[in-house]
């Protein structure tokens, strides 16, 4: 990527604005103006894994996140606080990105595509 002096400037004055310390602010600058990979918690976020990108984020959040992000294996982690994740964790389907699914449920579900309440498998059942 060919970033102007100026773009690179701006870049660089973002940072400073925002406090970002220098060793975060690094790996973005090299990515944004040489293309050098980051790794860890920038790749995650380009890739849609926020759940890995918090995790990486900083070496101070030691939260073991499981592999699957429904909400079945969710529960059973604990954060910071000893509560479950699924607290403070919206949980979509992987495919389909519905609440209602039942694969944002358990994993081993099939996606329906669908963001339907009362699903068969889904923990959002029909209200009244």
């Amino acid at each position: 990527m060919k970033l102007s002096q100026y773009s690179r400037n701006w870049v660089m004055q973002t940072f400073q604005t925002w406090n970002i310390p220098k060793d975060f602010a690094d790996p973005f600058y090299n990515y944004l103006v040489w293309g050098f990979k980051p790794g860890s918690g920038f790749e995650a976020i380009l890739a849609n894994d926020f759940a890995k990108a918090i995790a990486h984020s900083h070496p101070s959040n030691t939260i073991d996140f499981p592999p699957c992000g429904c909400y079945n294996c969710m529960s059973k982690v604990k954060d910071h606080n000893g509560l479950p994740l699924t607290m403070s964790t919206f949980i979509v389907c992987p495919e389909c990105g519905n609440k209602r699914c039942p694969k944002s449920t358990d994993h081993n579900l099939a996606c329906t595509n669908s963001n339907k309440p009362g699903q068969k498998g889904s923990r959002y059942g029909l209200t009244n």
